[in-house]
């Protein structure tokens, strides 16, 4: 009895995976690596970013000159004076060290707001060409062994992304 089922079974997923695979599939693939270094707001982010980061940078190095300045000549003052011109220079310190954590941050912060919305603008674009063209799957390539480039989305991807 049991074989009697299990041999019905397998006759009938047989028949099921015969008239799935029956259906022409329309598959596409993109490489998302060069659709995201292709779109223009991936460079204009890049570029913003570099010009906080500088803007940032040179923040700390006035602040880090600042510290330096205060260090020169320490060791001619009083044991009083000394220790406070030293207290100074720690919390300067602190404060530099602060300052460029909370920028790192605000940076890192930034950084991966803007990547998320230009991941989201290629998931629509991608989405909408899946639609339009009836494509069944669109893959990514990193995830393909072998596939024939006709099948490569990329290029249009991009051109759409630009539109």
């Amino acid at each position: 009895m049991k074989k009697t089922i299990l041999i019905l079974s397998v006759i009938f997923l047989l028949g099921i995976a015969q008239v799935g695979f029956s259906a022409e599939l329309k598959i596409g693939y993109i490489d998302i690596e060069k659709v995201f270094s292709g779109y223009k707001k991936t460079e204009q982010l890049d570029k913003k970013l570099k010009a906080e980061s500088e803007k940032s940078e040179k923040e700390a190095e006035k602040r880090a000159k600042e510290i330096e300045r205060l260090k020169k000549g320490i060791e001619l003052l009083s044991e009083s004076a000394r220790e406070k011109k030293q207290d100074i220079i720690d919390q300067k310190t602190k404060e530099l060290q602060s300052f460029i954590l909370k920028n790192r941050e605000s940076l890192f912060k930034k950084r991966n707001e803007m990547i998320k919305k230009i991941l989201e603008d290629i998931d629509k674009v991608v989405r909408e060409e899946a639609k339009k063209e009836n494509y069944d799957l669109i893959l990514e390539s990193r995830v393909l062994l072998y596939a024939n480039e006709d099948l490569d989305l990329t290029g249009k991807i991009i051109k759409m992304l630009e539109k």
